[in-house]
């Protein structure tokens, strides 16, 4: 029966798989799954370039942002298998079919075989673990390890061994690395570990597999500590993402979701934007911030409103709260709930959050029933009824403790997925029962139960409904395959779905901005100049839109406008690497070399591996005779872009009129393997090998 349940999960996951291969971000993970994607690619092979248009996140050089586990775990895959996105994606579908067997085995040793039969069905069948299996986030990783955490638990219960402790520990510091809140799983298994020793007699036996727990954990989490203290001199436990999280969860404006301006500091869309905020809060400190204490500032200010403004801030929790237990799927990187509406696959599968919790509370409430009744009929020897109340406890606790670690911070429902698998155990004890209800013809209990059950979903729906949130969901879904479609290249499909965005929001002016890049890809230039000036009329400070009418501008030859575009939107967006470059170029062709030097330096200035910069530098440099710095930054291209002919070219120009003839030749031939038909560097080539052949003529006085 097993086999058939896994056999039931992998098809639903196949068919889901070739819905993935052709959605328009199936190569184009966005926000922060493209982080993920861009960090395991530097760990796999050292290609730390951050995505087109986006700053370079320093993540080398930085304490670890976000927690490193998932993005290890990715690039192991990508190690394996080579960059690409279709592996990782069957892995992750593997996984969760091993989470739902290594779920069937904890069921079946403290809760029986038919509990753990109803349980793999529900982690095989799911659509929301398939979905986040299709997705570059860490639940996946999570659920497994919190899956291995509880059997690992479980196993020491019976065996009381020091290894099986340490094996805890350990997992509750992996388990950690993928999501740093299961840290708070380590005292909820330390108080449970306490009190099963009390009951069983066995306290002494507690202490040393306690300090073996939490030994395990620290050899566990001390890795990432000390990488993060050799990165940058700064004592960060795993991640120092904490900080700004727990501020946009909690300031005047919040909301309950995440949300994606910071006041006084601007824009936080993505990872690649906090160096930026952060450059910001050093300019308004006036002084520099280690990442330690960056997080420190937003976590003082997230305290600070929760102390100026103690009514809101009860207010806001009390929301996040019932966002957390309520039935929408709330949106963070994705609109999740048209992400299932779009899939044939997922909607076509029963079940929604709803049901789990409801079917959880009412397994919980015969769990407690079932360990009444046993009180009361036993003669004091253990019972199954003993071995599933005291598991029941620890999966309440870790439930109780993993909710109250996230209510910080803001509802998401990436956020609570790590928890379903043991809202879904309490769920199949629920069906269990009541199927032995009906079994044994207790139709009055069965009725009862399912009349609660009933009450507590309508309960649930209801509260949905009384906060309404993601109102604008299905534009942001709209949007989303938008901009995926303009990154892979399927212009024309872009345009139609920024075109709907448009039709649900008109005065959004990213969509407007979107639109008018991708007609101007298509050569309508006056359309696209038309959607950049509403951008613009919506959102005058708009940087994007300044410098996309700047492109136009330029594109049309209106130069004198163009400049002033660009500066514009570096006037607004100080940090914009392409409008520098850009308006360096502009003032070059108008001959104002000193003024396109600056720009191009402040380009370097904010990215240092920028490499167009570094080509205009090197040819302004030349042109003005200045060799050693035209080298320099010629070299700098090729170490950026291995692969560039034309760089190499010029970089053996230079070392041409130097003098060194054996060295241009080298860059020649290195280009020539690159692009061996190149007639221009094979010319070229010859004619330096001629060159360095001919007799040099004897100087005068010789």
């Amino acid at each position: 029966m097993l086999g058939a349940i896994l056999l039931a999960g992998l098809v639903l996951r196949v068919l889901y798989l070739r819905e993935l291969v052709d959605k328009p971000d199936f190569s184009v993970p966005a926000v922060d799954a493209g982080f993920h994607d861009c960090w395991a690619r530097g760990l796999a092979g050292g290609d730390w370039r951050p995505p087109y248009g986006m700053s370079d996140p320093g993540i080398q050089r930085t304490p670890y942002l976000r927690p490193p586990g998932y993005p290890y775990f990715l690039s192991l895959i990508y190690g394996v298998f080579g960059h690409g996105y279709l592996a990782p994606r069957i892995v992750q579908m593997g996984l969760g079919l091993v989470s739902a067997a290594l779920a069937y085995l904890f069921a079946r040793r403290w809760f029986g075989r038919r509990v753990a039969i109803i349980l793999a069905a529900f982690m095989s069948c799911y659509w929301a673990f398939i979905y986040f299996e299709g997705e570059f986030h860490a639940p996946v990783l999570a659920i497994y390890l919190l899956w291995l955490l509880v059997h690992v638990v479980g196993v020491w219960a019976e065996r009381r061994n020091g290894l099986h402790a340490l094996a805890v520990g350990v997992v509750v510091g992996v388990g950690a690395l993928v999501r740093p809140n299961v840290l708070v799983c380590l005292p909820v298994v330390l108080m449970w570990a306490w009190w099963i020793s009390g009951r069983r007699g066995r306290r002494r036996s507690f202490y040393p597999a306690a300090l073996a727990m939490a030994a395990g954990t620290v050899l566990a989490v001390a890795p990432a500590t000390i990488r993060n203290y050799r990165a940058a001199g700064d004592l960060v436990l795993i991640s120092s993402n904490a900080g700004i999280n727990l501020l946009v969860g909690n300031n005047e404006n919040a909301t309950g979701v995440v949300a994606d301006r910071i006041a006084d500091l601007g824009d936080f869309k993505t990872c690649y934007d906090y160096p930026e905020l952060v450059r910001k809060l050093e300019h308004k400190l006036e002084r520099t911030l280690k990442a330690s204490e960056a997080s420190a500032y937003f976590t003082t200010e997230a305290l600070r409103f929760a102390r100026e403004h103690p009514g809101d801030f009860i207010k806001l929790t009390l929301k996040k709260a019932l966002l957390f237990w309520g039935p929408t799927e709330i949106t963070h990187n994705k609109a999740i709930r048209w992400e299932r509406a779009g899939s044939p696959t997922l909607r076509s599968i029963p079940g929604n959050f709803s049901v789990v919790v409801s079917l959880a509370a009412v397994g919980a409430g015969l769990l407690l029933a079932n360990r009444r009744k046993a009180r009361a009929d036993g003669d004091g020897a253990p019972s199954s009824a003993d071995r599933e109340w005291e598991m029941s406890v620890l999966l309440a606790a870790l439930i109780l403790a993993y909710f109250l670690s996230v209510l910080p911070f803001f509802a998401s429902a990436r956020y609570r997925v790590p928890i379903l698998p043991f809202l879904l155990l309490f769920a199949a004890y629920a069906v269990r029962n009541l199927g032995t209800f009906v079994a044994t013809r207790e139709l009055r209990r069965a009725v009862c139960w399912v009349a609660i059950g009933a009450m507590l979903y309508g309960l649930n729906v209801l509260v949905g409904r009384l906060m309404p949130v993601g109102g604008h969901d299905v534009a942001k879904w709209h949007y989303d395959r938008a901009v995926a479609c303009g990154l892979s290249g399927r212009t024309d499909r872009a345009i139609d779905e920024y075109r709907v965005v448009l039709e649900h929001m008109p005065q959004n002016p990213h969509a407007h901005v979107g639109l008018g890049s991708c007609l101007a890809r298509r050569g309508e230039v006056e359309p696209a100049v038309e959607h950049f000036n509403a951008a613009l009329h919506i959102w005058p400070e708009y940087a994007e839109a300044h410098f996309n009418l700047g492109v136009a501008m330029a594109a049309k030859g209106r130069i004198d406008e163009a400049v002033a575009r660009y500066t514009d939107a570096i006037r607004y967006h100080p940090e914009y690497v392409e409008a520098h470059f850009n308006l360096g170029a502009l003032l070059a062709g108008m001959s104002r070399l000193d003024e396109a030097v600056s720009h191009y330096r402040a380009a370097l200035h904010i990215n240092p591996d920028f490499a167009p910069a570094h080509r205009n530098l090197g040819v302004v440099h030349f042109q003005r005779g200045m060799l050693d710095e035209a080298e320099g930054h010629f070299r700098e291209v090729v170490r950026i872009q291995p692969a560039d002919v034309e760089s190499r070219c010029n970089l053996a120009i230079v070392l041409t009129h130097r003098g060194r003839l054996d060295e241009a030749i080298h860059e020649y031939q290195a280009a020539l393997r690159i692009d061996p038909a190149n007639a221009t560097v094979q010319e070229s080539l010859a004619e330096l090998a001629a060159l360095r052949r001919r007799p040099v003529p004897p100087r005068s006085g010789q």
